[in-house]
């Protein structure tokens, strides 16, 4: 059979077990150990739950142009974690041109119901498995976050090393605050005229002109007076406070 491998990491959620070289080795070798004809390789490093991934969209075409016979991957759940609408319009390329799944072991033949059925309870269990895997991580990320530990990404003026998890100025940008404060407190000057005046020295970190919104982001940010604050999406926001080189910044 014409086969095509299709190999996928995530950029947030990656495993050992799932890395690109792994996952290459062990496939070529079993679509060997089958004669299957290797068509080609595709790969993406994206989240499971996207449709429009490079390597995933390289394949269907490859699919629609009739040169594939089975897509080969590690588990399904390297295939897709796409929500229902999403996985029944990878499900109908595949059958439409009579394009198999298989995994080392099994191979799932979407125009059979039964084995549909399979996959698509495949699929459930991996959306599930992803959800239950993001509420343990945002539980440890709020557990952080109380002990007063900074994570993520910090606004422009520090360095944050997520090995170290330590924070440090940004040299490049430490005069901004400095800056804006006095502009702000000493001279009483408002957001509008603070961008203008920010305007004729500088540019945001996105090499963009300043407004008078991001100049109020920058006076209302507790990052920059010592307290640690973030919000989640189950709707609790901590806040603590925390021993961070604000008082470079000042």
């Amino acid at each position: 059979m014409r086969t095509a491998i299709y190999i996928r990491v995530s950029t947030k959620l990656q495993e050992d077990r799932y890395s690109l070289n792994a996952q290459t080795t062990e496939l070529t070798s079993y679509a060997q150990s089958q004669n299957w004809h290797i068509v080609d390789i595709f790969k993406d490093v994206d989240s499971g739950t996207k449709l429009n991934k490079d390597g995933l969209e390289a394949m269907l075409d490859q699919v629609e142009d009739g040169k594939i016979d089975v897509v080969l991957c590690i588990e399904q759940d390297r295939l897709s974690r796409l929500d229902t609408i999403k996985w029944e319009y990878i499900k109908g390329v595949l059958r439409e041109n009579h394009v198999k799944i298989a995994e080392p072991g099994s191979v799932v033949d979407l125009a059979n119901e039964d084995d549909e059925f399979i996959s698509n309870l495949k699929n459930l269990l991996a959306q599930r498995s992803r959800r239950d895997l993001l509420r343990k991580m945002m539980r440890g990320k709020r557990q952080k976050t109380r002990e007063g530990k900074v994570w993520g990404k910090q606004p422009e003026e520090y360095h944050y090393n997520k090995d170290t998890e330590e924070i440090t100025v940004n040299e490049e940008r430490s005069w901004l605050i400095p800056y804006i404060d006095d502009l702000y407190i000493e001279k009483r000057l408002g957001a509008t005229t603070i961008a203008r005046e920010l305007n004729k020295v500088s540019k945001t970190a996105e090499s963009k002109r300043w407004t008078s919104q991001q100049v109020l982001s920058k006076l209302k940010n507790p990052a920059y007076h010592g307290v640690l604050q973030k919000s989640f999406i189950n709707g609790e926001t901590i806040t603590v406070p925390v021993s961070i080189p604000c008082c470079a910044l000042s």
